[in-house]
């Protein structure tokens, strides 16, 4: 299948990904990423852990979401829909009910010392 359909081929990049992860450990998705010498995946190339990243979920903008967290402003879009439908999320792990947030992002996060609360 060719597209050029943006959101069809984030669904599809985060199946991929979640089938993936559900797979292989972080550390070993990394290492076959890097023996394919492939660039997929987001990670941090910051040489030293610095100030954790304290983000409040339910009330980060936009433009928070995509610079902190590192994704898409369609994704961000769709956290914040979830969070209004929901009205606010009482729990983080609430983000994982969306498809595109698996387990691969909570582990990236917590590598880059981003902390999300609800309060």
């Amino acid at each position: 299948m060719v597209t050029d359909d943006l959101e069809i081929i984030e669904i599809f990049q985060n199946q991929f990904v979640n089938l993936w992860t559900n797979k292989y450990s972080l550390k070993r998705t990394r290492q076959l990423y890097k023996i394919a010498k492939i660039d997929f995946l987001p990670t941090s190339h910051t040489p030293a852990k610095t100030e954790d990243k304290i983000m409040n979920i339910n009330s980060a903008s936009p433009e928070e979401l995509t610079s902190i967290l590192k994704i898409s402003e369609h994704l961000a879009q769709k956290i914040i829909a979830l969070r209004e439908e929901l009205e606010g999320f009482k729990d983080p792990k609430h983000l994982t009910q969306l498809p595109e947030i698996t387990t691969l992002e909570w582990e990236e996060w917590k590598e880059q010392g981003i902390i999300i609360i609800v309060n």
